[in-house]
């Protein structure tokens, strides 16, 4: 075997093994997921002073958050590989608020898609909340993922007036629908 070869092969071997690290199978439908989409980043955002627009409270403890609202950002498209960590990230953010969470807001600017099965979640979730008096809400949704919405049904069942073009926007409703004294 050549140098050139064993030096292709050598590559090949450790793509592979690279990659093997950096992906999971999903069994039950037979997908390979890249582990950054089924554990993606999240976090609770919240208002940093000195510094523009809604920060990762992990990154800025510090941080004000809006009582009674949690500003909630997925890094990720919504698909059947991490709907449910989804959902238990979502809820979690709920049970950890230091105040009685009313709306939980989704900023889902960095969501660039969804399928059926992250639908189903989000129709679930959206019962789930209500049960408990907590209203579902959208800030910076894409057109298209909107349209995916309304193709499952979902767009016409969170109304309209569930979406808002700017995370800005969705808190000044906030504030404003709850009569809430808080300064951005």
């Amino acid at each position: 075997m050549g140098v050139l070869a064993l030096h292709c092969l050598l590559r090949r071997c450790c793509r592979l093994r690279r990659n093997s690290r950096h992906w999971h199978r999903d069994h039950d439908r037979g997908h390979r997921v890249p582990v950054g989409r089924r554990r993606p980043h999240y976090a609770v955002l919240a208002r940093v002073d000195g510094v523009r627009g809604y920060h990762d409270i992990k990154r800025y403890p510090n941080a004000r958050r809006v009582p009674g609202l949690v500003l909630f950002r997925w890094d990720a498209p919504l698909f059947f590989a991490n709907a449910e960590l989804f959902h238990q990230r979502v809820l979690q953010a709920v049970a950890e608020s230091p105040t009685p969470v009313r709306r939980i807001i989704v900023t889902a600017e960095p969501v660039t898609s969804i399928d059926v099965t992250s639908a189903d979640m989000l129709a679930e979730l959206e019962c789930s909340l209500t049960e408990c008096g907590i209203e579902l809400r959208f800030a910076e949704m894409k057109d298209p993922v909107k349209d995916k919405l309304k193709r499952f049904e979902l767009f016409e069942r969170f109304g309209a007036a569930s979406f808002y073009a700017t995370i800005g926007s969705a808190v000044d409703a906030y504030l404003e629908e709850h009569a809430v004294d808080w300064k951005p």
